[in-house]
């Protein structure tokens, strides 16, 4: 079973990576309708008992139009977590606009480079993917600031890997980032033999560098975003 959902994997990591090479060469002149638009927003969940507040305010702080959502949650859901599944499935946020909404459950941790490349394998032909820890939220504005970045640095071929401020000041750019097709097509996508976490953002951030791929750092206000600070405590990872 784990080999062929291994090979499976890959199949999809192949599939991704020429997915986005077709698609660089369909988008030499990319002019997106919105350039506040987010192509694809995604969040991986791990289940705990703060997950479910923090997740509900993260979907609250969703104020710019998004073409797919996608929440890939690990572990079983909770009373509270069904109730905020169930509210975005029935249109109970109605401060998100989006194309598309994709929820994958998985009964197990599954790891974080998991987590990134499924906001990926669920729209192969975007430009660009938004990847978010589920305990970040966008302050007014601030997701169709990095939104409007993110699309100008295509259209101007300047476009790689993104990474963005937080309030706190406490920088964890693997937090919130946005990676490119350029960024796929030149160097793949997250390395899934990294389980659970930890070293897999360094790997593929030496890859991106070694292919010269380029990094943007936006960490002033318009860009900053709120990591943590449920029930106003600070984050701790």
């Amino acid at each position: 079973w784990f080999q062929n959902f291994a090979l499976a994997r890959t199949a999809l990591h192949r599939r991704a990576v020429n997915a986005s090479r077709v698609r660089l060469e369909k988008s030499q002149q990319y002019i997106p309708a919105n350039l506040r638009k987010v192509p694809v927003l995604g969040i991986t969940v791990y289940r705990d008992d703060k997950t479910t507040r923090y997740v509900d305010r993260f979907l609250q702080s969703i104020d710019t139009p998004v073409g797919v959502l996608v929440v890939t949650w690990f572990g079983n859901f909770s009373r509270e977590a069904h109730t905020v599944i169930r509210a975005l499935v029935n249109g109970g946020y109605d401060n998100i606009i989006c194309d598309e909404l994709v929820i994958n459950q998985y009964p197990l941790n599954m790891g974080f480079s998991f987590g990134v490349n499924e906001v990926i394998y669920q729209s192969m032909d975007a430009l660009w993917w938004l990847c978010a820890s589920h305990d970040v939220a966008y302050p007014p504005g601030v997701l169709g600031n990095i939104a409007e970045s993110v699309n100008t640095h295509i259209i101007t071929g300047n476009a790689g890997l993104h990474w963005f401020g937080f309030i706190d000041d406490q920088y964890q750019p693997w937090s919130n980032f946005a990676v490119t097709a350029h960024a796929v097509a030149k160097i793949g996508i997250f390395d899934e033999n990294f389980f659970p976490c930890y070293a897999e953002d360094v790997e593929f951030g030496g890859r991106a560098k070694f292919h010269q791929v380029k990094a943007i750092i936006e960490k002033d206000g318009p860009y900053q975003i709120i990591h943590g600070w449920v029930d106003n405590r600070r984050h701790q990872s």
